[in-house]
C-alpha cells in the first residue's frame, strides 16, 4: 500500500454484523446433536465434555460453520476461525460477518490489531468477567483501505506471514519432542 491510497476512518462496529450466540438452556441438552460452542471449545476444541443440542432449537443465525469468524467478547477475548463441524453458537461469543465494503480476512486482521486496545477495555472495567462492550466497539477507530482489493490484498501478505510462523511452529515443536522425547 502507498501514502497515496485513499483511506477512511470508521469504527470496529461498523464494518461488521456482529451476531451474538444464544444462551444454552439446560432442558435443551440431548446425548446426539450439534455441538454448542462455547468460548472453551475455541481454546480446546470439540472434546467429550462438549454440550450438544438439537438442531432444531436453535435459530440459523446462531449456526457457525468452518471459517466462520467468531469473536469471543468475555472473560478470554478472541478471535478466533472456527474448523469444526456444524454447531451453536453460545452466547458471548459473536459471529462476524463483514459489510459489503469490507474484506472478510481483512477484518480478521485488523480485529486481531486491535484485540490490545480491547482487552484494555475489559481490564478498566472488569469486576468478575469482563467483556467486551458494543460501545468499546463503537469507541475503536480505524483507518482501513477503501479499495477492496487492496484489503485482500493486504490480508493475503498477513495470511502468508501467518502460514510461515505456522510452520515454524510445528517445525519447533517437533524438533523438541525429538531432543526430549516428551
Amino acid at each position: 500500500m502507498t501514502f497515496n491510497d485513499s483511506l477512511f476512518m470508521t469504527n470496529l462496529w461498523d464494518l461488521a454484523v456482529y451476531t451474538n450466540g444464544r444462551p444454552t438452556k439446560p432442558s435443551e441438552l440431548v446425548k446426539q446433536g450439534i455441538p454448542v460452542i462455547k468460548i472453551a471449545e475455541l481454546s480446546r476444541g470439540i472434546t467429550t465434555q462438549t454440550n450438544m443440542v438439537s438442531r432444531d432449537v436453535v435459530d440459523p443465525k446462531h449456526i457457525v460453520r468452518a471459517g466462520d469468524l467468531l469473536f469471543a467478547w468475555s472473560g478470554t477475548i478472541g478471535i478466533h476461525i472456527y474448523k469444526g463441524p456444524e454447531a451453536a453458537l453460545n452466547q458471548h461469543i459473536f459471529k462476524v460477518v463483514a459489510k459489503d465494503f469490507i474484506d472478510q480476512a481483512y477484518l480478521r486482521y485488523l480485529l486481531e490489531d486491535q484485540l490490545k486496545v480491547l482487552q484494555e477495555f475489559v481490564e478498566e472495567h472488569k469486576t468478575t468477567m469482563g467483556h467486551v462492550t458494543i460501545a468499546n466497539l463503537k469507541a475503536v477507530e480505524v483507518s482501513i483501505p477503501e479499495d477492496r482489493n487492496k484489503q485482500r490484498q493486504v490480508a493475503s501478505y498477513i495470511e502468508a506471514i501467518d502460514n510461515l510462523l505456522n510452520v515454524q511452529e510445528q517445525q519447533s515443536k517437533t524438533l523438541e519432542h525429538i531432543v526430549t522425547g516428551k
